[in-house]
């Protein structure tokens, strides 16, 4: 019996020794992670920028390189292209695993001759994704607008999923002058109004077929008895008496939001010009879209907390010159603080383990605007001018999203640990081959209903597939001549020299027996060959008569207006990753195309780490959650001592 005591009392001694020592502490939190790729960020400007102290020593970068951990670099998969790149960061296994090996690439059944093949963004995965597994070991993980995650199918979907926008109509500008006048006694706050009829288009183009009509009107709000038009109403229907949808005031942007369907979209929209007298204007309607989303709860409180997703900045417009440099940065900081507000308010809750987002600004910004060699049609424009803003539009763009992180790192609980990435570098170009136009002049067909070849590009890189007999819906080369037609394109690709330097423009040329090198060697994906073009080159798959196979590039009419009238054509319609200043889709070893990997946190370590892989994002944030890593994952811990 005084045994039972004497034990029971060690038991209760200790117990209290135990509460003592644990009193006014937090016990252990789980680990948090959150994964933030900025699109496009550039180890070697970003290096600079920081060598060169122009990022703020109180930046998230600045922060990250003191307190926490970067890598010298870290190298992308081949090809270093978006959807490719973001699918191994999430995977950590290569493109010929996961079975994304281009932006555009042609798939098991497709016909060949179709323009365009299957886009990368929405090609089924063949591996595990880091939130699949996370989800599969118990964890809650939350996607937002990143990358591969846009709810179409279960392995691109979270716990929760707020899928990257989808557009469901392209922007309007309307050239309007006054059609009727009226005095506006029932619509508060103007003293005149007055319809307004458009000379050119007044509806929203839906891309699944059908118009969303818009009606304008014109409208004095200063009281003075005199006519002075400062506004323009916007609605959906013609009378006025019921209501409107928008109220656009000049110089400023204003939000219209109304429903499609069962959507809930918003067009951002703007007065280009404004005759306050004779009411002669054009307006602008930002394009409409949503993003889809899973559970529609979850879409529906971020539409409500957050707002409608404002789309992209509006590339073809400013490409034509039908809106201002100002109006494009306008929408493209508009959207960096939309994705940020998204991941700030997710961070704020408690129900996650892992939560994904992303920065697309520096990317686009760079697109437009790399314009850093000699070669380049914009480089001695505006006597120079233009290389110097455009200098300072890149630097802008560093330093917003450097703001940006450094708002979410200091707002975010102090057990949420940060690991920011990019998928890609980018490169400056100054001429673009249009590749299916090469092949054709080379006597290979590519068109019509006896297409033997065809490329499709992404960026720098394209895949060649030759459309076999029995693999290709209505094949017409034999099986037996296959290995003829790969020679052939092997050897013409090959012999393509640049007429400034005379080198190859094509760095790689690959047969698809040869494309294990570069781990794209995909069995019925892959190309028949696959071409690499130099840095300072892009490749467009585009199918135009008429131009020449070698064009120089540029986005401004100004740079361009010497050259054909159709070379002129193409360049105005050019997609960014094509005919952009700069590009990406390289191999992943080019310096160019390097990547950045930085992190902070609770259990992030303080180092500086050397060359990296991107296939090491994946272990390293599984190690964090204390999980197994993807099934197929092939990278290394970077924490790991």
């Amino acid at each position: 019996m005084k045994s039972r005591i004497y034990t029971s009392t060690i038991y209760c001694f200790l117990l209290m020794l135990i509460s003592m020592s644990t009193f006014g502490q937090n016990p252990k939190q789980k680990t948090k992670v959150v994964l933030i790729s900025v699109d496009g960020a550039a180890d070697w400007i970003l290096d600079d920028l920081l060598k060169h102290k122009a990022l703020p020593e109180n930046g998230a970068f600045s922060k990250m390189k003191r307190k926490g951990a970067y890598a010298l670099n870290m190298i992308p998969v081949s090809i270093s292209a978006t959807a490719v790149s973001h699918i191994s960061l999430f995977t950590g296994v290569h493109p010929n695993i996961h079975g994304v090996v281009g932006n555009n690439i042609l798939m098991p059944g497709e016909e060949i001759k179709s323009p365009r093949g299957t886009s990368g963004f929405s090609a089924s995965l063949e591996t595990e994704t880091i939130w699949n597994a996370a989800m599969r070991q118990g964890k809650n993980v939350t996607n937002i607008n990143a990358v591969g995650q846009d709810n179409t199918t279960p392995e691109r979907r979270g716990t929760r999923t707020f899928g990257y926008g989808k557009k469901m109509a392209n922007s309007v500008v309307s050239d309007l002058t006054i059609s009727q006048t009226r005095t506006a006694v029932h619509v508060a706050g103007f003293e005149y109004v007055g319809k307004l009829s458009s000379k050119s288009r007044a509806f929203f183009k839906l891309f699944k077929g059908g118009e969303i009509p818009v009606f304008y009107f014109l409208a004095d709000s200063t009281f003075d008895g005199i006519t002075n038009y400062d506004t323009i109403l916007v609605d959906l229907d013609e009378n006025i008496d019921n209501g409107y949808i928008g109220k656009l005031k000049t110089n400023e942007w204003s939000e219209m939001t109304f429903e499609v369907g069962e959507q809930k979209v918003a067009s951002w929209s703007y007065i280009m010009d404004l005759n306050p007298r004779t009411g002669e204007s054009k307006v602008y309607l930002g394009a409409i879209g949503f993003n889809p989303s899973s559970p529609i709860s979850f879409k529906q409180k971020m539409d409500n907390k957050v707002g409608i997703w404002p789309c992209e900045q509006d590339n073809i417009k400013l490409s034509k010159g039908l809106i201002t440099e100002k109006m494009w940065f306008d929408q493209a900081e508009r959207l960096a603080k939309y994705y940020q507000k998204l991941i700030l308010s997710n961070i704020k809750e408690e129900n996650w383990d892992l939560l994904s987002g992303y920065f697309t600004l520096i990317d686009d910004v760079q697109h437009r605007f790399l314009l850093k060699d000699e070669r380049q049609l914009d480089y001695t424009m505006e006597n120079g001018d233009r290389r110097e803003r455009y200098e300072r539009y890149i630097f802008w763009a560093y330093q917003t999203i450097d703001s940006l992180l450094s708002e979410l790192i200091q707002a975010a609980p102090e057990d949420v640990n940060f690991i920011i990435v990019s998928d890609h570098g980018m490169a400056p170009i100054h001429s673009i081959v249009l590749i299916n136009k090469f092949l054709e002049d080379h006597g290979i067909n590519v068109k019509g209903d006896k297409v033997e070849a065809r490329a499709y590009s992404t960026g720098p890189a394209a895949h060649i597939y030759v459309n076999v007999m029995g693999r290709q819906k209505n094949g017409v080369v034999p099986k037996k001549e296959l290995s003829k037609h790969i020679d052939n394109i092997v050897k013409i690709c090959k012999e393509l020299k640049d007429p400034v330097t005379e080198l190859p423009v094509f760095q790689t040329v690959l047969k698809s027996s040869e494309l294990k090198k570069i781990q794209i060697d995909h069995p019925n994906r892959s190309g028949d060959v696959f071409v690499s073009a130099r840095i300072g080159w892009s490749i467009s798959s585009k199918l135009v008569s008429g131009i020449p196979s070698i064009v120089p590039n540029s986005f401004n009419k100004d740079s361009y207006s010497h050259l054909d009238k159709k070379v002129q054509q193409f360049l105005s319609s050019g997609f960014m990753n094509e005919t952009g200043l700069g590009v990406h889709g390289n191999l992943g070893t080019r310096r160019k195309m390097h990547a950045i990997f930085y992190a902070i946190g609770p259990d992030v370590p303080n180092r500086r780490l050397s060359s990296i892989s991107a296939l090491d994002v994946v272990p390293t944030i599984a190690e964090l959650l204390k999980i197994k890593p993807p099934k197929k994952a092939r990278g290394i811990d970077v924490f790991e001592n």
